[in-house]
């Protein structure tokens, strides 16, 4: 375990000195109001609030105590992603013991599991503490599950256990639903197809708390656009592109090259290239000789019965989000394909004996060597989505991430070529159209900003961004009533759209409305806490309207928070 801990800490050597990158990792943390309230009234909201199209209460609620512990510092975010994934590649080993598998399967499996490259996206990504925090919980369930199944006298405290850590696994990422799966196989492998029956009574249990999870996940997607469907495909060729999917995560096991963090759907979609066809074919000749060869073997029938049961929601059947793979989904699929390797690499060593141990060294040494390369990717958005672009040209979402690097710098004109670039790959990508309309908005041609900006409304009537920034345009153009039908819209469907509540709030101010002001700053502040210029606005609008103690205590948060006309306004009037 020594051993295993140090290889991680040197692997994942570049993630101590990487940024949280603006790529979800801000939006979970430092822009996030669940994120930065531990009050008990914050964390209801953590158990009633889908955050990004997932609801995982327990991944919040663990961001939440990074933050109050370390604010904004990455370092802490990144280190603690690392210290689950070492306790879950120590887990692995210890769920292989349990099976009754050697120590020397279990020491293959959990190396694999610590530094394969494939894994680096769950723990290098802030955003993904999900990923590492579900398996860590899941990896539980499953070892006390088999503690159980295994005393020679049933213990209750065990299974409750298992239950337990279950239900926070899925509190924690809705991929925690198919554990049930592992379960199974597990009992294959330990006792033969004959006992998976009888030990279903006590499977059931997971299988109702999972179709309950299940819907809660499909629920948390749909309302907050995560299901939408960028391409409108049948169903045989969704089925195509799950069974590519299925050969194609096995394939970058093998041979972890051009890892990205998107793998983007291809241009020819719904025609599919040539070699996906191959994928396929080899997908389905796997499955065949899976279905054969695993009654009869049951470490076959173990390693696919769990990698096709954990995989199998993600191979985007129902879509989720436009990417067509992602490394993350291999998180916790990866654990029986290693284990599967693991009682190989046994095989052979006894078989050949130490004259594989040079080789076997080297190819741990190269792969720790592509985590440590891949790990150093996500150092920022440059650096990750220059990758991206560079393997999958054609992806539209690189190219648009990359826009808005330079937009979140304010480097606007830079922008404007990447997002034409994202738009000429998929004319009706509404979030890279609405980026281009700000950046020539920012600009000065206000006359292309709004005729982007109505165009993007037009591709998806449901984008609140889109109808914010054209309130803004509209604003800067003189069409102030427009604009404040534009921003009441937007507000409508996204509630947590923190910069419309607040044009809300300078609409209201400027037409003398303290009052009413007042309630949309106060709205923008309670989603985004740390927010100075929202405060500073209420603080404004709050002494406007002859709240004199409200004031200050706004203007004291706001110059806590580094603004520094509300620090000089309180030295100015000598209020501490």
């Amino acid at each position: 375990m020594a051993l295993l801990t140090i290889g991680c800490l040197i692997a994942y050597q570049p993630v101590y000195s990487n940024a949280l990158i603006d790529w979800d990792d801000l939006k979970y943390i430092t822009q996030n109001a669940i994120t930065q309230d531990l009050s008990f009234q914050g964390l209801v909201n953590m158990f009633r609030t889908p955050v990004m199209g997932n609801y995982h209460p327990l991944t919040m609620l663990s961001l939440a105590l990074n933050f109050k512990l370390s604010g904004d510092s990455a370092f802490a975010y990144h280190f603690t992603n690392l210290l689950l994934h070492i306790a879950n590649s120590v887990l692995v080993l210890l769920v292989v013991q349990a099976l009754g598998l050697s120590r020397v399967v279990g020491r293959t499996a959990a190396i694999l599991f610590a530094l394969h490259p494939l894994h680096v996206e769950s723990v290098a990504w802030a955003a993904e503490r999900k990923d590492v925090l579900y398996t860590c919980f899941a990896l539980l369930s499953w070892l006390y599950f088999l503690k159980f199944r295994q005393a020679e006298v049933p213990s209750w405290k065990w299974y409750g256990v298992s239950i337990f850590f279950f239900v926070c696994a899925c509190l924690s990422k809705g991929m925690a639903v198919t554990l049930p799966v592992l379960l199974v196989s597990g009992e294959f492998l330990c006792k033969g197809k004959d006992a998976v029956l009888s030990a279903l009574r006590w499977i059931l249990p997971f299988i109702a708390i999972s179709f309950g999870f299940g819907w809660v996940a499909i629920w948390a997607q749909e309302i907050q656009g995560g299901m939408d469907i960028q391409y409108d495909l049948d169903v045989m060729t969704r089925v195509l592109i799950a069974l590519r999917g299925y050969w194609f995560y096995l394939q970058q096991t093998f041979w972890p090259i051009g890892l990205s963090p998107i793998y983007p759907y291809p241009a020819s979609v719904p025609q599919l290239p040539i070699i996906w066809y191959v994928q396929i074919l080899l997908a389905l000749a796997l499955i065949g000789f899976g279905m054969f060869q695993g009654w009869k073997d049951k470490r076959v029938g173990f390693v696919l019965l769990g990698y096709s049961g954990v995989i199998f929601p993600v191979l985007q059947i129902l879509p989720v989000g436009d990417a067509v793979a992602a490394d993350r989904y291999f998180y916790l699929a990866s654990v029986p394909v290693f284990i599967g390797l693991g009682m190989l690499w046994d095989f052979a060593r006894n078989r050949w004996g130490k004259s594989i141990l040079t080789p076997s060294l080297l190819l741990v040494l190269v792969m720790a060597g592509l985590t440590w390369f891949q790990s150093g990717l996500w150092k920022d958005e440059v650096r990750l989505f220059e990758h991206a672009v560079k393997h999958y040209p054609e992806s539209a979402v690189a190219w648009n991430n990359l826009g808005a690097m330079f937009q979140r710098k304010e480097k606007f004109a830079e922008a404007i070529p990447y997002y034409e670039k994202a738009i000429a790959l998929r004319p009706e990508y509404t979030i890279a159209l609405c980026n281009l309309g700000i950046s020539y908005g920012r600009t000065g041609n206000m006359e292309k900003a709004i005729q982007l900006l109505q165009k993007s409304i037009g591709t998806d009537s449901t984008h609140a961004e889109s109808y914010g920034n054209l309130g803004n345009a509209y604003v800067m153009t003189g069409r102030r009533e427009e604009a404040l039908q534009l921003f009441t819209r937007a507000v409508a469907l996204n509630p947590r759209y923190v910069e419309a509540w607040y044009n809300l709030g300078i609409y209201y101010r400027e037409n003398k409305n303290p009052q009413k002001a007042a309630e949309f700053f106060k709205k923008s502040v309670a989603i985004r806490n740390q927010f100075p210029e929202g405060w500073w606005s209420l603080s404004a609008v709050l002494f406007e309207s002859g709240d004199q103690a409200g004031a200050i205590e706004a203007a004291r948060t706001s110059a806590r928070q580094g603004n520094p006309a509300a620090s000089e306004w309180l030295r100015v009037n000598k209020i501490n």
